[in-house]
C-alpha cells in the first residue's frame, strides 16, 4: 500500500493508525533517508499505543524504551550497526520476548534479522517543492550558532535528530573558533554547506560582541547559500534545553546589578508555550512570579544559579537544571528555529538582527517584538 503525507503531523497520524492494529510482538522495519520521517512515524505509533512519553530519535542510545500504554514500544536506530551480528550486544532477543512493538530505523543494516517484520519504506516524492516551506520545516537540516555568552557552540539538527554539537568554553574569542567549529561539525557528519537548509543564531539578549559575531556568521552562511536565516531569542533557546520537563521553565541570564534577563515558558509534552516576553527584571520580581505559580519549576541559564542561591530553596517545587542543560547551547537555538520555520515566521536575513541590551531590551519571540526598559 502507498500513502502520501504532506507534513510531520500527517505522518504521525499514519503511524497512529497502524498502531491501533498491533497486538504485540510485531517488528516495524523502517527504511528511508535521513530526515524522511521515520521518527515522526514512530511518534504516531506511540500515540496510537496510548504512550504518554515524548518520543525522540535514539541515534546515540541505539534504543529508547517507552512504556505506559497498551503495549511497550522499543525504538531502535541501527545506523551505527555494521551487521545483525551486533544485535546480541544490545539485547535484541530480550526485547523481542517482552511482547511489545519494536520500531527499527535503518533496518537494512540488520536485514537478516527482520524476517516477518512489517516493512515501512518512507521517502519523499520527487514533486515535493522546496524544503524551506513551513510544511517541510520538520525535515530541514538546520545549522545553529550560539555565541551570546562566554562559551560558543555550533549544532546541526536534522528533523527531530541532533546530528552533532560542538561546545567550546576555552577562553578563545568566538571570532576565532565559530566558523572553524562549524566546518569541523560538517566534516564529522559527512555533510557540506550545500546540505544545509537553514541557519539559525541566538540574537540576544547576551554579550554585545558575542551576539554580533554569531549573527554575522549566520547571515554570511545563509546569504551565500540563499537559504533561510533565523534569529531567535537566547532565552527561548535556553528553555528548549529543558523542554522535556513538565512545568515552568524559568530562564535567567545575569544582567548584573541584581538584575537578570528573564522569560518563563510552560513545558508540556516536549513543547513550549511562552508565558511572558523577554525582559530585564530584578531578582525580587522573578521570585514573586515563581511564588505565585503552583506548577513545578526548573531554572536554566547563566543567571539560574544566582536566582536559586537567592531564593530558590524558599520556593516549593523549584529546582536548578543540571549544568549541561542549564547553559546556552546551539542545540536549543536549532530547536527554537525549527518552530519558527514551521510557523512560517519571517526568516530572511534581515530578521536575524541582534537585539539591543541596556538601557532598552528589544525582545523577539516567535511572533512579538517589544521594547522594555531596564530602569
Amino acid at each position: 500500500m502507498r500513502f502520501v503525507t504532506h507534513s510531520a503531523d500527517e505522518t504521525e497520524a499514519l503511524g497512529e493508525r497502524l498502531a491501533k492494529t498491533l497486538h504485540g510482538g510485531e517488528i516495524i522495519a523502517f527504511t528511508g533517508d535521513l530526515g524522511a520521517g521515520k521518527t515522526a512515524f514512530t511518534r504516531g505509533l506511540a500515540r496510537g499505543l496510548g504512550i504518554p512519553m515524548r518520543v525522540t530519535s535514539p541515534t546515540y542510545t541505539i534504543v529508547n524504551e517507552y512504556t505506559g500504554g497498551r503495549l511497550p514500544l522499543f525504538h531502535f536506530d541501527m545506523y551505527r550497526l555494521g551487521s545483525s551480528d551486533e544485535l546480541f550486544d544490545i539485547g535484541w532477543e530480550d526485547y523481542l520476548q517482552r511482547g511489545g512493538v519494536c520500531a527499527v530505523e535503518w533496518s537494512e543494516n540488520v536485514a537478516d534479522a527482520m524476517q516477518g517484520a512489517i516493512s515501512v519504506r518512507i521517502g519523499r516524492d520527487s514533486d515535493v517543492s522546496a524544503r524551506s516551506s513551513s510544511k517541510e520545516a520538520g525535515w530541514m537540516r538546520i545549522l545553529a550558532f550560539e555565541t551570546s555568552a562566554k562559551a560558543a557552540s555550533v549544532a546541526l539538527l536534522e528533523g527531530d535528530a541532533l546530528l552533532g554539537e560542538l561546545y567550546l568554553n576555552c577562553g578563545l574569542t568566538h571570532s576565532r573558533t565559530l566558523l572553524e567549529s562549524a566546518q569541523r561539525l560538517l566534516e564529522i557528519t559527512e555533510l557540506t554547506a550545500k546540505d544545509i537548509d537553514a541557519v539559525a543564531c541566538a540574537a540576544g539578549p547576551g554579550s554585545f560582541t558575542g551576539v554580533r559575531i554569531g549573527v554575522a556568521a549566520a547571515k554570511g552562511f545563509a546569504w551565500g547559500r540563499d537559504i533561510p536565516c533565523c534569529g531567535v531569542s537566547t532565552l527561548e533557546a535556553m528553555a528548549w534545553q529543558a523542554s522535556e520537563f513538565s512545568g515552568i521553565v524559568c530562564c535567567a541570564m545575569d544582567a548584573r546589578r541584581s538584575q537578570v534577563y528573564h522569560a518563563r515558558f510552560l513545558a508540556e509534552n516536549g513543547t513550549l508555550t511562552r508565558l511572558c516576553p523577554d525582559c530585564a527584571v530584578s531578582l525580587d520580581e522573578v521570585r514573586l512570579a515563581l511564588e505565585n505559580c503552583e506548577k513545578p519549576k526548573i531554572m536554566v541559564g547563566d543567571g539560574a544559579q544566582l536566582c536559586y542561591n537567592t531564593f530558590g530553596t524558599e520556593i516549593s517545587g523549584c529546582m536548578l537544571a543540571p549544568e549541561h542543560r542549564r547553559m546556552q547551547r546551539a542545540s536549543g537555538v536549532a530547536l527554537a528555529a525549527r518552530r519558527l520555520l514551521s510557523e512560517g515566521a519571517d526568516c530572511s536575513g534581515a530578521s536575524a538582527a541582534p537585539l539591543q541590551s541596556a538601557p532598552s531590551l528589544r525582545c523577539r519571540s516567535a511572533r512579538t517584538l517589544c521594547c522594555l526598559r531596564t530602569s
